[in-house]
């Protein structure tokens, strides 16, 4: 039987910040992001922004994001 890797979400934690700050970095991303946005500990515990990361099977690869317009 073969093993076919499975597309998931999870909730963002406070583990992810390193991960995320990487990411930003990254030329095609931080185009994208004002440098004094780096993600921190606040925008993790904010309850208004759901926040997940993206994965295939275990190798995580993509930040999503969502909020209520106009709340």
């Amino acid at each position: 039987m073969m093993y076919t890797p499975q597309y998931g979400f999870r909730p963002e934690t406070l583990d992810d910040i390193e991960l995320l700050c990487r990411w930003q970095g990254e030329p095609h991303v931080h185009g994208w992001w004002d440098d004094e946005d780096q993600f921190d500990e606040g925008d993790v515990v904010d309850p208004r922004v759901c926040r997940s990361i993206g994965s295939l099977g275990d190798q995580s690869f993509a930040y999503m994001q969502d909020s209520a317009v106009h709340r």
